[in-house]
């Protein structure tokens, strides 16, 4: 099957919202929007001419990071595939556009994003990389043998060091 892959580049425009799957997988979801800007004669500045909004979803350790590093406001870059499930977007119901907010926005297809990778706009400011802690799963004893009858010794990666040929 063929699949949109897109990259989105924006501002996160609301809250992230963790979630939980019936079968307890755990899922974040936010709104982006992304802005084409155009330089304007005749005001002599930078206007959003069309925003577009996206509603990005992030699962499993991807969704344990943006709970913990993403912030309504900041630039954005997402990549992920494309989805558009038919009917009404409820969060964008009301909501204006940029020649004018007070005019809601049109009802159709909402364009959802399955985020694959999410990191902060390093053209709009300075980021730190910290190395997420993950809980390590716990290892068989050595030497043992598994219910299956396979070894659980690992391997010793240097024995070919050590061996005289």
């Amino acid at each position: 099957m063929n699949e949109t892959w897109t990259t989105l580049t924006g501002h996160a425009s609301s809250a992230v919202e963790r979630r939980t799957t019936p079968r307890g997988a755990r899922v974040v979801c936010f709104r982006m929007d992304v802005a084409e800007r155009r330089y304007d004669l005749e005001q002599g500045a930078w206007r959003d001419r069309w925003v577009s909004g996206y509603t990005v979803w992030a699962r499993r350790e991807l969704a344990v990071n943006v709970l913990e590093s993403v912030v309504c406001g900041e630039p954005l870059v997402v990549h992920g595939r494309l989805r558009l499930p038919p009917g009404i977007c409820a969060a964008t119901a009301g909501r204006g556009t940029a020649g004018d907010p007070g005019k809601a926005a049109a009802s159709g297809t909402c364009a959802h994003v399955e985020a694959v990778s999410i990191g902060h706009n390093l053209a709009h400011g300075v980021s730190v990389f910290r190395r997420a802690a993950r809980a390590r799963r716990p290892r068989p004893a050595r030497g043992g043998a598994h219910r299956s009858g396979l070894r659980t010794q690992e391997p010793d990666i240097y024995a070919f060091l050590t061996r005289r040929w």
